[in-house]
């Protein structure tokens, strides 16, 4: 595996170093604790400040394009960097759910009282003809 500086760009506002990089992989893309193993080794930081936020590679191609963030203290990444990028690099253990507690069997309902109904008056029918059809007609 070969890992190959794009681009870096210091960002002041959040205290870290932005860094595109391509990594060269012989065959399947590497796991990300690979990739955080190399470029730790590669850039002499510490492993508690380095995030990898991302790693694409295109179908067929034997290289990924990542994006690295470097921050000057564990701090800083642990109050900028959401949980979930946060437990991807393993900095925070990753929260468990907790299981549901399952439903407690339903009391019997109580019968509905009945409403009396007030009493409706019947409703005058009314007949509609239905329109004969022209050979009725003609006999």
């Amino acid at each position: 595996m070969e890992v190959t500086i794009l681009e870096e760009k210091e960002n002041p506002l959040l205290d870290r170093k932005e860094l595109r990089v391509k990594v060269v992989h012989d065959a399947a893309t590497p796991r990300i604790s690979e990739v955080r193993d190399k470029m730790v080794a590669m850039l002499g930081v510490d492993k508690e400040t380095l995030i990898l936020d991302s790693l694409k590679s295109r179908f067929g191609a034997r290289e990924s394009i990542g994006f690295v963030k470097v921050y000057k203290t564990k701090e800083r990444a642990l109050k900028v960097e959401p949980r979930h990028r946060l437990e991807k690099n393993l900095l925070v253990e990753k929260t468990k759910r907790e299981e549901k507690p399952k439903a407690a069997p339903k009391k019997k309902e109580e019968p509905r009282k009945e409403v009396p109904k007030k009493e409706e008056k019947p409703k005058a029918e009314v007949k509609k003809e239905t329109p004969k059809k022209e050979t009725e007609k003609k006999q």
